[in-house]
């Protein structure tokens, strides 16, 4: 089998220079709250810092996050990206079998749906129950709902996790 030749000149290159929690909207979206900042560029620029392109990349490793922070500096053509033969663009273990127009359209149906806030009208602090566990209520202005907030863990708790969080008896529908 003939070896393919390529300019290392072409090689991109992803150098991380910032980290920082990008919160649990960022955790529901990509897996992790950790978000990276990478300098993206072709080998051939490494000189040329006017080159380079400032990325955030999003997912649970580092790995994922510098994967993620090439595909989204545009220097990754669809034509010679994995998958490309396929037409189809997948994170098997990532994002189980999607493809990469799924995973957008379900990420911007998450980003329409906003922010969550601090309820009552921002007033609402952090606090601990009975269990142990850290709660805060808070309020999604787009949707108009409400949700109890896992602190440590950083996820939004569904009625029933937040009905057993706060030892309460029942079932119910925080609105």
């Amino acid at each position: 089998m003939k070896q393919r030749r390529t300019d290392p000149g072409l090689k991109i290159v992803a150098t991380s220079y910032e980290r920082y929690n990008g919160g649990v909207r960022i955790k529901r979206l990509y897996g992790s709250s950790t978000v990276t900042l990478f300098f993206v560029h072709y080998a051939r620029d490494a000189k040329n810092a006017s080159a380079w392109k400032k990325v955030e990349g999003y997912g649970p490793t580092p790995g994922d996050r510098k994967t993620d922070a090439i595909r989204r500096s545009g220097l990754l053509t669809p034509e010679s990206a994995p998958g490309a033969a396929s037409g189809t663009f997948t994170r098997t273990h990532f994002h189980g079998h999607k493809s990469l127009s799924e995973i957008l359209d379900e990420r911007r149906a998450k980003a329409e749906q906003g922010d969550w806030i601090p309820a009552s009208g921002g007033t609402e602090k952090p606090f601990h129950t009975r269990s142990g566990k850290r709660l805060q209520y808070l309020y999604q202005p787009s949707t108009g709902r409400h949700a109890y907030y896992d602190v440590e863990s950083d996820i939004i708790l569904s009625d029933d996790e937040a009905f057993a969080a706060l030892g309460m008896f029942g079932k119910g529908t925080f609105l």
